[in-house]
């Protein structure tokens, strides 16, 4: 059995992020982030999966795999650089492979040397929305030139931070998907967890990611 750290970006370690008005992007109308997460990637494999919250990383161990969640409480970008400090030095001290989702994208972004600010369309991008493959890698195998999934963010990165790869653009938020160039770290912008009966490319990208690393 692979050990699997799942870091929480929730404001506190006991909040399990409700995902507001779930139902009406065809999700479950009572639906948490971290149980829905971790329940997405033990479909991938046999893990034990051991949730920290972000600002518990003092003794995090050895891992076979690291997953950064999204957020789903509210977030305050003035906070982060001392909040995430010990976080931005476990990313770029991490050999395992690691994916960050949505909030989770941010932070390694961040650590790379990418700002983090918001988007253009104050709305944000929500729902389940289309995803251009930018280059062919193995993370994006079996998906062709574009693909769905489900958005829940108000805030983008400025640029593809210095040694990864844009694989996945969009039209409203251009920077979707990086993969490093050397190391097993991985960012999606988008929530490839959260599936409907219509959106469900995030079922392979998970797959992929789990099969490549």
């Amino acid at each position: 059995m692979k050990r699997l750290l799942l870091v929480s970006d929730e404001k506190t370690p006991q909040d399990q992020g409700k995902i507001t008005d779930s139902a009406r992007y065809g999700l479950a109308p009572e639906l948490y982030n971290l149980p829905n997460l971790r329940e997405a990637i033990s479909r991938q494999g046999d893990f034990e999966i051991v949730t920290r919250h972000h600002t518990e990383l003092a003794a995090a161990g050895e891992w076979d795999y690291v997953v950064l969640s999204g957020r789903f409480s509210p977030r305050d970008l003035s906070v982060g650089d001392e909040e995430y400090r010990a976080l931005t030095d476990f990313i770029r001290a991490s050999t395992a492979p690691l994916l960050g989702i949505c909030a989770g994208f941010h932070l390694i972004s961040r650590a790379f040397g990418s700002e983090i600010v918001p988007m253009d369309d104050p709305a944000g991008e929500f729902g389940c929305r289309e995803i251009t493959v930018q280059c062919i890698h193995p993370l994006t195998q079996g998906l062709g030139e574009r693909f769905t999934c489900m958005q829940f963010h108000r805030y983008t990165v400025s640029a593809v931070p210095k040694g990864f790869a844009l694989l996945a653009s969009a039209e409203k938020c251009f920077v979707q998907m990086i993969a490093h160039t050397e190391r097993p770290i991985v960012g999606m912008q988008f929530h490839p967890e959260l599936q409907n009966a219509v959106c469900r490319d995030g079922e392979r990208l998970l797959q992929n990611f789990f099969q490549q690393y």
